[in-house]
């Protein structure tokens, strides 16, 4: 084809049609312009194709990370609700002066024991190298965003960290010098040294009145935080459709 033009070209200047020549010249330059558009509009669809498909991989990929990180949260959630039914069941047994029996136990066991959240972030990870900008759902990047940098942190950095603290310079000091840890059967427990001793100790009953107040407030916080997933991945469901 090139040579095919060069030859109309070469035919032209020889034979002097100078006006003919220069109309060709931009023809053929207009050709050439309407060719290199067209490559660029080419390489502009197959860039958006590539960018839309990275987009939806980091997507799918988000919203598996998510409902991972939901399941677990909601079992979490479930396991510090039982907690608080026995602390409470605890002030419960210390106001009333209720007899010991031996499934308290299990009772004074929610003392130092809850479940620690875990976060999924192998996507999120991926999502900031290079999904920031990929992601072109402007409430999906935000709610993204702020959902791993503040709503996760809160729970972890805030919530969990203030019951790793409590549990390591009071709860645990207290429980070496007033229980036994029996590991007998399947769930390790906690046997009182002294029973009596313990309904008439304040201390007993301050700290597992604080122990429960701080684990409701985690529980709100798993709560919220759950709320937050859920929209998430209803949003995410959304785009992807």
């Amino acid at each position: 084809m090139i040579k095919f033009f060069r030859h109309i070209r070469q035919s032209m200047i020889k034979q002097n049609k100078t006006k003919k020549y220069l109309l060709y010249a931009i023809g053929e330059i207009i050709l050439v312009v309407i060719g290199i558009l067209i490559a660029l509009q080419i390489n502009n669809w197959n860039e958006d194709r590539k960018l839309a498909s990275l987009e939806k991989a980091i997507l799918i990929d988000l919203k598996q990370d998510l409902v991972i990180t939901r399941n677990i949260m909601d079992d979490d959630l479930n396991q510090n609700k039982l907690k608080v039914e026995q602390l409470e069941s605890m002030i419960y047994n210390i106001d009333n002066k209720i007899a010991y029996t031996k499934d308290m136990d299990t009772l004074f066991r929610a003392l130092n024991a809850w479940a620690s959240p875990y976060m999924v972030m192998t996507t999120y990870e991926i999502f900031k190298a290079k999904g920031v900008e990929t992601i072109q759902n402007k409430e999906i990047k935000e709610k993204t965003i702020t959902l791993y940098e503040s709503t996760f942190p809160l729970l972890k950095d805030d919530y969990d960290r203030a019951e790793w603290a409590l549990m390591e310079s009071v709860t645990n000091p207290f429980i070496v010098k007033y229980f036994a840890y029996n590991t007998s059967s399947d769930k390790s427990v906690l046997t009182p040294n002294s029973y009596d001793e313990l309904l008439e100790n304040k201390e007993f009953r301050n700290l597992t009145t604080f122990v429960k107040h701080l684990r409701m407030v985690g529980l709100k916080t798993y709560s919220n935080t759950i709320d937050d997933i859920e929209e998430l991945i209803n949003l995410i469901n959304s785009e992807i459709k």
